[in-house]
């Protein structure tokens, strides 16, 4: 929990520098009225659980409601797959009633967030902080695949499906430097806590493009 807690400290740490330098001019520290970005990286998984770290996509629309604070919507997605497999499974009286079995399964966590960042600009760079609140949709796939049986055994492709969505609260900080025009490279971290359950929080950590639409 300790850490929970130091992750969510931290961007509020973070806020509070980006708004105390907000006193410097305005001219200083314009953004963007509206950019989408999208990037990719990896998720660390707090739950003990998920030992394993996969890969994360996300996509978001800023807006700027004032030189120094921007309100985001935001979508995301981390998914993993593990896959196990045997032979020459036995069953009562057919020592080897089927000769493959491989179960393959799938992790996702899909995020949908609403966040409110307070933003500091220097020449190109722009630094970004804050939070807000979301949905977070845990889905579970297992497929497994049964080959080469005999006796009673039944072969073939079985799928199962487990869903659930819960509340969230999150801590958005990056950095975006302008490499033209209407175009910025970021990086940033995302902190999502289901309300439901700290310990399923996780970290995403992400690289990507920007693009001003106004």
């Amino acid at each position: 929990m300790k850490s929970i807690y130091t992750s969510l400290c931290l961007p509020g740490l973070l806020t509070g520098l980006v708004l105390f330098s907000g006193a410097r001019a305005d001219a200083q520290m314009r953004v963007p009225r509206v950019s989408v970005g999208g990037g990719a990286g990896i998720a660390l998984p707090l739950h003990g659980d998920f030992d394993f770290t996969p890969w994360a996509w996300e996509a978001d629309l800023r807006v700027g409601l004032s030189p120094r604070v921007l309100v985001e919507a935001a979508v995301g997605e981390w998914r993993h797959n593990t896959t196990t497999a045997a032979d020459h499974i036995p069953a009562p009286a057919y020592p080897d009633a089927i000769g493959h079995l491989e179960q393959t399964t799938t992790h996702a966590m899909r995020t949908m967030q609403v966040n409110l960042l307070a933003a500091a600009t220097a020449g190109r760079v722009r630094v970004t902080a804050g939070g807000g609140v979301g949905l977070l949709r845990h889905l579970r796939t297992v497929t497994t695949v049964a080959e080469n049986c005999s006796g009673a055994a039944t072969c073939g492709t079985f799928h199962s499906d487990v869903s659930s969505t819960t509340a969230s609260a999150q801590a958005v900080g990056g950095m975006d430097v302008d490499v033209a025009r209407f175009i910025a490279v970021y990086g940033q971290a995302r902190f999502v806590v289901p309300l439901t359950d700290p310990g399923g929080s996780d970290l995403r950590v992400t690289a990507g493009v920007r693009l001003t639409l106004g």
